[in-house]
């Protein structure tokens, strides 16, 4: 550890608690350490695992320490590390209230799996997620990367399991295919601001009695990744986002068929249509600040030679979008000219993404 990454104040403070404690019988080291340096300790990255040990000979030092071990929680390649949650949290199910972030792969899954081969007197390995959740009282941000991931989520959102981390949860992201119907209980969840999830499935038709229940959330941030969900469901996410500031949408009513009806040829894709994702824009215009439309993986083959115009978005200040949403490509030769006139007056950032095919202007990149 180098004193030398430590601010000056700090060390100042270091010094005079450490003078003050050698006055003290040596059996009582460090017993006037106040609790506030050793928050300022521990928030120097440099030192944190020094830090750590220190604490297994320091009190003081380890009622600082003790609510940060498990504060950010990952498991990535790591399962000698998630087999010691697993068997921190059994011994010491107080220790769950301090995760504040968890982020589970495939790893994760494995790992107890490993662990319950060895340790089968703890939970059932269907009950990993109602039990875990349980104890993680104060989870405030949740990664899944496990396959399926409803198996995490349907825990989460069933309201008759009592799941503390349901009232405290903010940030969910869902990195592998997600059942649909599980959109109604996540947008349930009070204090979730920012949504993040992949839907790989099939093309699903909601019905308007379907759609009618989907419940206001309180969502700031939305990114819905390789989704093909539809023209009315992709409204309704929106109409219930009234507080919605940021929106990344990648293959949105793009080459795959936001437009078709579910008995339709699931090949056959329709024009590209930027009026058709204005509209289905249309409810978070007053609110949205930034907006980012990630290229569809396949070349557009037809354009409905509409424009995408957001000249009348009073908030946003970030745009991110390929040229095909403001204008078709050559071989329609339609209008090129007046490309600022669809931007609002509000913009700070524009960040166009063109296709060879696709410029804003016939000559040269714009």
């Amino acid at each position: 550890m180098s004193l030398a990454t430590l601010p000056i104040e700090l060390l100042d403070e270091i010094f005079d608690n450490i003078e003050r404690d050698l006055k003290l019988p040596l059996q009582h080291p460090f017993q006037t350490f106040p609790l506030p340096t050793g928050e300022l300790i521990f928030q120097n990255s440099d030192i944190n695992r020094v830090f750590t040990s220190l604490a297994l000979t320091c009190q003081r030092l380890a009622t600082v320490v003790r609510p940060r071990i498990y504060r950010d929680v990952e498991f990535a390649q790591n399962t000698s590390k998630a087999t010691a949650f697993f068997t921190t949290i059994k011994q010491n199910p107080t220790y769950g209230q301090f995760v504040r972030t968890l982020r589970a792969t495939r790893m994760f899954q494995s790992a107890y799996d490993e662990y319950v081969g060895f340790k089968g007197d703890w939970y059932e390995p269907r009950a990993i997620w109602p039990q875990l959740l349980g104890h993680l009282r104060s989870l405030k941000e949740l990664t899944v990367a496990t396959n399926p991931v409803d198996g995490v989520i349907f825990p989460l959102i069933n309201t008759k399991i009592d799941i503390p981390a349901r009232q405290s949860i903010e940030k969910l992201v869902l990195e592998d295919g997600l059942h649909l119907n599980a959109i109604f209980g996540i947008f349930s969840l009070p204090r979730l601001h920012h949504l993040d999830f992949v839907y790989s499935g099939p093309y699903h038709k909601f019905s308007p009695r379907e759609l009618s229940q989907l419940p206001g959330s309180n969502l700031k941030t939305l990114r819905v990744n390789r989704a093909c969900l539809g023209k009315p469901l992709f409204e309704k996410l929106l109409e219930c986002c009234p507080k919605l500031e940021s929106f990344t949408c990648r293959h949105p009513l793009s080459a795959y068929g936001a437009q078709r009806d579910a008995d339709d040829d699931e090949h056959r894709r329709p024009p590209l249509s930027p009026e058709l994702m204005e509209t289905v824009l249309k409810n978070a215009k007053y609110t949205l600040k930034q907006l980012n439309i990630v290229r569809p993986k396949h070349p557009v083959t037809a354009h409905d030679e509409s424009r995408l115009d957001l000249s009348d978005w009073t908030a946003l200040e970030r745009i991110s979008i390929p040229s095909h949403y403001f204008v078709a490509p050559f071989k329609y030769n339609s209008d090129r000219n007046g490309f600022y006139k669809l931007l609002p007056v509000s913009l700070k950032a524009l960040s166009v993404r063109y296709h060879m095919t696709t410029p804003i202007q016939k000559h040269g990149r714009s």
